[in-house]
């Protein structure tokens, strides 16, 4: 079985300072090698191989120093693999290892690598990652070069001496854009959600959003577009906040997707309208399990907006997103009540709200209208705020 691991690294992973190599040549970083094979039958050599490298000060990625938890299963698991995490999960982890690599080193002995360590050489082959054998492997379909087999001290040395350099071929990525769209309906906070109409996690709630398009298209354009094709909001034109950018490895199964993420909030939204790709589009009311039922990995991001949008209640005037220009300060407290889930007590919220040295409110000079009882007074938006105080911030910095 092949090398592979959990997602912490194991102990000799540290990092260390930099260091002259053999040849006077200053590291500015630690070359990085991942040793595989058939871990079933030779674990105890590729553990070997792995210290003549840590040895070296080269930084090896893989596979971890540990003990085998399965002898004799077909996939091998180590104590340092998580066990929640499927033998998938495992591969895939180890797979981002080995891409990272700047060498590989297949341990072989007398030629055997095993099905999966074909597999993986599969996947590494064309990638310009340079591929050293202990042995000359035995059932492999790709020519081996004489001068591809070495022991760990040689490949050490012409690593150490600069003769190795991986030609790694740059890998193109999609672009795409996503919207957090938050709004307060019926006491409850919701987020705009559509259910997708095409694979993959066709029928899945997912955020709106999509792929950059035109040359000319900004990501804030691509989600503005994907927004109103997507839901058709009428009269919506939000003002985007930055959410930060998702870039994992396989968060998409169509390939590498690198996207952009924003959040927009606003109060009395009406009714979307599913169009484009989308089967439905909906109102969705937040609750702790929703985030696990989202494609892709828009649980994350919806998760993330969440947490920032809460963070940013007392220290910006975020709240405020969610009101109407002029609000009461009955309706300014259930926002922070809903969107923080905590009760507050109104004489200290009010007194909060009201004082000039921390307050993003103003009177109006005039009162609400009410049916009977006392009219409450209508508040809005300072227009005097300090500047760091005037807008709402960007959420990534939240």
């Amino acid at each position: 079985m092949s090398v592979r691991e959990g997602l912490a690294d194991p102990p000799i992973r540290t990092s260390a300072a930099p260091r002259r190599g053999r040849e006077g040549i200053y590291m500015a970083r630690r070359i990085a090698v991942s040793v595989i094979g058939s871990f079933r039958k030779h674990y105890d050599e590729a553990k070997k191989a792995a210290f003549v490298f840590d040895r070296a000060n080269l930084a090896v990625l893989s596979p971890p120093v540990s003990s085998i938890v399965n002898h004799g299963a077909d996939f091998v698991r180590f104590e340092t693999d998580l066990p929640a995490m499927s033998d998938r999960d495992i591969q895939d982890a180890t797979f981002e290892k080995l891409f990272r690599s700047d060498a590989i080193y297949v341990v072989a002995p007398d030629g055997y690598i095993g099905n999966t360590t074909n597999y993986e050489l599969g996947r590494l082959h064309g990638r310009g990652i340079p591929i050293y054998f202990s042995d000359v492997p035995r059932d492999f379909p790709v020519h081996v070069d004489d001068s591809q087999v070495v022991t760990p001290d040689e490949l050490t040395e012409l690593i150490l001496s600069g003769q190795v350099v991986a030609h790694r071929p740059r890998k193109k990525a999609l672009v795409s854009a996503d919207v957090v769209v938050l709004t307060i309906r019926e006491h409850r906070l919701h987020v705009l959600l559509v259910r997708r109409g095409k694979e993959p996690f066709k029928g899945r709630l997912a955020l709106p959003g999509g792929f950059l398009r035109a040359d000319d298209e900004t990501l804030e354009m691509t989600a503005l577009r994907e927004l109103a094709e997507e839901t058709a909001l009428a009269g919506f034109h939000p003002k985007l906040m930055d959410l930060g950018v998702y870039s994992r490895p396989f968060r998409d199964p169509r390939g590498r997707v690198i996207t952009k993420a924003y959040a927009a909030i606003a109060p009395d939204l009406p009714e979307p309208v599913a169009s484009t790709d989308a089967q439905s589009a909906d109102w969705v009311e937040v609750e702790d399990s929703l985030a696990a039922r989202l494609a892709f990995d828009h649980g994350s991001i919806l998760n993330e907006a969440l947490e920032r949008t809460r963070r940013s209640l007392y220290r910006s005037p975020i709240a405020l997103e969610f009101c109407a220009p002029e609000f009461t300060l009955s309706q300014l407290q259930s926002v922070f009540e809903i969107v923080g889930r905590a009760k507050l007590e109104t004489s200290n919220f009010r007194r909060r709200m009201l004082n000039p040295d921390s307050s993003f409110i103003t009177a109006v000079g005039k009162t609400a209208l009410i049916p009977s009882g006392r009219p409450p007074a209508l508040y809005t938006r300072r227009a005097d705020l300090p500047a760091k105080k005037r807008t709402t911030p960007s959420l990534a910095a939240a």
